[in-house]
């Protein structure tokens, strides 16, 4: 997460999967559509020109761009207007908001992509940053000092550069976790690379997990299985997902991340199927060590690591490995997870957080841990058409209710 945090809708397009579609014709400014940001602010990545924290929701200043999908990396953001064309702000240490240096920036600025293809998704890990392009090419940019990037023998890239595929496949979804990749292509191949001491990666080297892989590896699902069609990934951990709405997961697991009891396994080097279940999964977001899961009637289940109240439900002691429905809530239309914390849009447009408070990510105007998910009442008069977390920041974009 995942940013290093992802999430996916099942039955969208690998294009649409960040987030809930805002494809509007033109600047927000103009239809009255606005950009909103609050929380860690240390490297600019809440875009608003400085880097001081915000406790409350604050406006992006409008540009002529209007926004189909925002989300963060470990101090970045990344958000894709509708004409396909990626802006960046926030850190930049590493390169990884790829305009070829690495001076951090405070406000949205566009990033040129080779062959000035349309960007359909990107995904940020703690210092690094991937994006697919509509002719379904990978790029990467930022930090490759676990491999992270696919590209065996550099140190660090500050352009969007192509990756490897192998068998020049197409891909068709692809999620950043702390320091490791997943992968999927469109034929449903599964791929991983960067860290992997975890069992992050899927795969054994010497019949225990590699310390890291520096090129795209292949990861064997189950012959049983569906066709894979998208991919999660948190800190230590990755999801592939079925057209069957089949999760398999596998890495760490100590909170429970992997749907195991973590008494049982701390590490799950191959994937493993999740246990038979009631309910079927239509949209899936990891954090750090949590996973949320929306389903077709709008309901939400959480599980894992919940001493932050990120699990937006009581738990005995620090985590729970069992699915369980959060009760008392609306039918929600989206979902994100930032590294501790979580945002949710009910079907009428309002955003809920809940979770890890620090820096004021949750919106409350405090730091005080929030463990039952409530409404942000500072965007109770913006109806949000989609959003997106960062390690530490929250981001969501929507119109003004008159």
């Amino acid at each position: 997460m995942n940013n290093h945090v992802t999430s996916v809708n099942f039955t969208q397009s690998a294009s649409d999967s960040m987030a809930t579609d805002c494809k509007l014709a033109v600047g927000w400014a103009r239809h009255g559509c606005k950009l909103s940001s609050w929380g860690a602010n240390s490297y600019g990545q809440l875009g608003q020109g400085h880097t001081e924290d915000k406790l409350l929701p604050g406006e992006i200043t409008p540009t002529d761009i209007g926004i189909r999908s925002i989300t963060g990396g470990g101090g970045h953001t990344l958000a894709i207007d509708d004409e396909g064309d990626l802006y960046v702000c926030g850190s930049n240490n590493k390169g990884q908001l790829g305009l070829g240096h690495t001076h951090d920036i405070t406000t949205l600025t566009k990033v040129k992509v080779p062959g000035d293809n349309a960007v359909t998704k990107a995904t940020g890990g703690w210092d690094f940053t991937f994006i697919i392009t509509d002719r379904g090419e990978l790029f990467s940019m930022g930090s490759n000092a676990f491999g992270q990037l696919g590209m065996p023998g550099a140190n660090q890239v500050s352009l969007p550069t192509k990756v490897q595929v192998p068998k020049d496949e197409k891909v068709a979804d692809v999620a950043a976790g702390l320091r490791h990749v997943v992968m999927v292509t469109d034929s449903g191949n599964v791929y991983c690379w960067g860290a992997g001491r975890k069992g992050q990666c899927g795969v054994l080297a010497d019949n225990k997990p590699p310390a890291k892989l520096t090129s795209p590896t292949p990861v064997t699902i189950p012959e049983t299985a569906g066709c894979v069609c998208s991919v999660v990934a948190g800190s230590h951990h990755s999801v592939a997902v079925t057209n069957d709405d089949q999760m398999y997961v596998w890495g760490c697991n100590k909170y429970g991340q992997c749907l195991q009891d973590p008494s049982h396994c701390s590490s799950v080097p191959t994937p493993t199927p999740a246990p038979p279940r009631d309910w079927t999964p239509t949209h899936l977001s990891s954090g750090w060590t949590h996973l949320l899961a929306r389903t077709a009637g709008g309901k939400l289940y959480s599980w894992g690591r919940g001493d932050y109240g990120q699990l937006g439900r009581p738990c005995d002691g620090s985590c729970d490995h069992v699915p369980t429905l959060i009760p008392g809530l609306p039918s929600f239309q989206s979902i994100s997870c930032g590294s501790e914390h979580n945002l949710a849009v009910s079907d009428e447009g309002s955003v809920f957080s809940w979770g890890w408070n620090e820096h004021g990510i949750c919106g409350t105007g405090n730091e005080v841990n929030v463990f039952k998910t409530q409404q942000v009442a500072a965007l109770s008069k913006l109806k949000v058409k989609c959003l997106g977390c960062g390690n530490g920041h929250s981001l969501v974009y929507g119109s003004e209710i008159t």
